[in-house]
């Protein structure tokens, strides 16, 4: 089999990785995650969550307390039919008893339900917000990390198991109150039963634990397979991806990609459970057998006439109560610490900081372009040896409209990134007029910012009018604004072709909608920024899937546009910068030209041969 996911293929998934990082939660760690979830939860609901955990504390004991009211009950019957004695009436205070238990076990289960429920409900979009909150505050630098990212990937999978984590935390609680109060009870009437139940459920709690960690770890270690088959999945349901699938014959590809893998995936699971389950009932059984020991004792226990019906009743339900909620308690924990290691990616997550130090100096608000200088700067990303620049000096005026061009891997893109201070220099500074721009606040640098990154932003859930008016969201939609930025972006007349124009949806999804292409959504992508109208405006390839001729008018209008405005266009396309104040060359991140075009061209250095490169594999494709 050439294609596909053959069976022999995915045996061998698991042996591809020399060494599992599935790394196990460590008793403390459990604590610590355990604990800062449910603080997590309570700050966000304190009102419902300790009503949620007192119902939930209640509610454990309502067995206990009927079977106790009934045993009396039982007596008095028992009392009444041995001496023949018709008249009832010591029954009645327990049956008034049950009545008001009832009526309160049923109000206490009433608002146990309604907490749970609002618990769930009014939580999810404050995990939500709190996630991307979070995000925000760590900064774009720090999400540029790859751990952080991967863990960020973990964190939103699991951030819907936050609540029910912390409800099994309450239920661990409830079964470890409710165990205590049976235990002093027991102890009582039976001591040796405690230990022995006790001594059963070590085996219990070690199987138990061994294939529940086999079983999480196991999903831990195919997560990304199991997500590549899931993609495969995606890809044969959405009807955007259909197209090229069924033109190229795709489907039993990707179905086997999907199908063989869950499959094989789902099987290994059920076999990994049902050892599990196997063992737990046999070490169950044991514990039971213990529980038959206690009842021989109780009933020996009535037979000397040493306790009464009733006594025989209550005790053999507390007996049988406590050897399974210790189980129960057990297998609980067991299952917590290992979805403990889904949450510790959010509980870590939390623990970060951001890469570097936020500045303390606020920028104003300025009106027109400001200077950038950047002296002397070095810099090399991460966890690698390679610098990208070195000792890097490139002054840039207020209001001048520079070019900067290069090869891919020049490093264009990065010092894009470096006046966004997504990176911090390793060496040098970058100064905005005179002021270090590390020592600013960054909320005050990004409000005079506007960047069109070459992965653009697209907005498919707001009309055509949100999608530009988001690029300068603190104020009122100026609509006289808001239409010269589509025009300048050369988009009024397809916004003009939708149905509801401004007003218009933009995802087939949504009743109404419809679906833009590529270039339209890159035309919407430029008319945001063409709204901010900021003073410092960053182009990064901002015309890669757009046509010549749109090309070509929307360069124009940016020259035009942003007079006083400081403006950087980063671009491989040489002829759409011919009209830049000042065009600079970046090879291997040194500055090897810089000029204006005709001095350039007069040049005939780097720019000049790239230049007419370019033209002429544009006239060559033109004659063809």
């Amino acid at each position: 089999m050439m294609f596909g996911f053959g069976k022999k293929k995915i045996n061998t998934l698991a042996s591809d990785k020399k060494e599992s990082d599935y790394k196990k939660v460590g008793n403390r760690e459990f604590w610590d995650v355990s604990i800062w979830v449910f603080g997590f939860i309570y700050r966000m609901e304190p009102l419902r969550t300790l009503v949620f955990l007192s119902t939930s504390v209640l509610s454990n004991f309502s067995d206990i307390v009927y079977t106790f009211i009934f045993a009396k009950i039982i007596d008095v019957l028992v009392k009444a039919s041995t001496n023949g004695v018709s008249n009832l009436s010591d029954i009645y205070p327990y049956i008034a008893l049950i009545v008001v238990y009832g009526i309160a076990n049923r109000i206490i289960s009433y608002i146990g339900v309604i907490s749970d429920y609002g618990l769930r409900m009014l939580t999810e979009p404050k995990i939500t917000r709190a996630l991307y909150t979070r995000l925000n505050y760590l900064g774009i630098q720090t999400l540029e990390k790859p751990q952080v990212n991967d863990r960020i990937y973990r964190a939103s999978e699991s951030t819907d198991y936050l609540c029910s984590y912390m409800q099994g935390l309450v239920e661990i609680l409830s079964s470890f109150i409710q165990i205590v109060v049976t235990f002093v009870i027991v102890v009582k009437f039976f001591p040796i039963f405690v230990p022995i139940v006790l001594l059963v459920s070590i085996p219990f709690y070690y199987t138990d634990k061994v294939h529940r960690g086999a079983s999480y770890k196991f999903i831990y270690d195919h997560a990304e397979n199991s997500r590549s088959a899931m993609l495969s999945s995606n890809d044969l349901g959405l009807p955007a991806k259909l197209n090229e699938v069924t033109v190229i014959q795709a489907f039993n590809f990707l179905d086997r990609k999907f199908f063989n893998f869950k499959i094989w995936y789902e099987k290994k699971l059920v076999s990994i459970n049902t050892k599990r389950r196997f063992f737990n009932n046999f070490f169950a059984f044991l514990g039971d057998l213990a529980v038959y020991a206690g009842f021989v004792v109780v009933f020996s226990q009535l037979v000397k006439k040493v306790i009464s019906v009733g006594d025989v009743t209550f005790r053999v339900n507390l007996l049988s109560r406590f050897q399974s909620s210790f189980t129960h308690m057990i297998t609980m924990i067991n299952n917590k610490m290992e979805q403990a290691l889904r949450m510790r990616d959010i509980y870590l997550l939390y623990q970060e900081t951001p890469a570097f130090k936020d500045g303390s100096i606020e920028h104003p608000k300025l009106s027109k372009g400001p200077e950038i200088d950047i002296k002397n700067m070095s810099f090399k990303y991460p966890n690698t040896e390679k610098p990208i620049f070195n000792n890097l000096g490139l002054n840039i005026k207020s209001g001048e409209k520079v070019a900067i061009v290069g090869h891919n891997g020049a490093g264009k893109t990065t010092l894009v990134k470096l006046l966004c201070r997504i990176y911090q220099p390793t060496q040098g500074e970058i100064y905005v007029n005179n002021q270090v721009l590390k020592d600013i606040k960054i909320d005050t640098w990004y409000q005079n910012m506007g960047v069109l990154f070459q992965e653009f932003n697209q907005y498919p859930q707001l009309t055509v009018r949100e999608n530009i008016a988001i690029g300068n969201p603190n104020e009122p939609v100026d609509e006289v604004a808001l239409h010269l930025a589509a025009q300048s972006a050369d988009a009024t007349q397809f916004i003009e072709e939708f149905p509801n124009k401004f007003d218009q949806i933009l995802s087939e999804k949504f009743k109404g909608g419809v679906r833009p292409s590529t270039g339209q959504w890159q035309k919407l992508a430029i008319a945001r920024f063409f709204y901010r109208n900021a003073p410092l405006v960053i182009f990064d390839e901002p015309t890669a899937s757009i046509d010549a001729v749109s090309e070509y008018n929307i360069f124009n209008k940016i020259y035009d546009f942003f007079k006083e405005k400081t403006v950087i266009i980063i671009s491989h396309r040489f002829s759409t910068v011919r009209n830049a104040d000042r065009i600079i060359v970046l090879d291997h991140g040194e500055i090897v030209e810089q000029g204006t075009h005709s001095f350039l061209m007069s040049n005939n250095g780097y720019y000049a041969k790239a230049f007419n490169l370019q033209a002429k594999g544009y006239s060559g494709s033109g004659g063809e």
